[in-house]
């Protein structure tokens, strides 16, 4: 229902996913004929390495067209999503960690003992003592 939100956001175009799956049938076809016995590059061990290679794409990928790529595409921006966010967060507690760092503890302890005084701890102090005296 959403795909072409999803598509914007993660780059995916089913027309190139199209051209793509084109374009590896022809490649296919061309391996067929010229590795091939009787083919312009045929050797036992450049067939053999052709169907390896195939193999072993065919593992990783899943082939080409709509129905391989539009995952592969949503993986891929979820893994770079993650690995983003995961930079920013780590940058933010760096910068926040390197801050706080840069002071001993007891000099923030001792900002904040002087913030409340600033801020009218005294006078809060006083009251809650003559509250209690009398």
């Amino acid at each position: 229902m959403f795909n072409w939100l999803t598509d914007y956001f993660t780059g995916y175009d089913s027309a190139n996913a199209d051209k793509a799956a084109a374009a590896d049938s022809k490649l296919q076809a061309m391996n067929a004929t010229d590795y091939a016995p009787g083919g312009k590059f045929y050797s036992p061990y450049a067939a053999d390495s052709v169907a390896k290679n195939r193999a072993s794409e065919l593992a990783t990928t899943g082939g080409y067209g709509q129905t391989n790529q539009r995952p592969q595409v949503a993986q891929a921006f979820t893994n770079g999503l993650k690995e983003g966010i995961g930079n920013v967060n780590s940058t933010i507690g760096d910068l926040v960690k390197n801050f706080f760092g840069l002071v001993p503890w007891y000099v923030w302890a001792l900002a904040l003992v002087g913030l409340f005084f600033w801020l009218g701890g005294a006078v809060f102090l006083r009251r809650q003592l003559t509250k209690g005296a009398a």
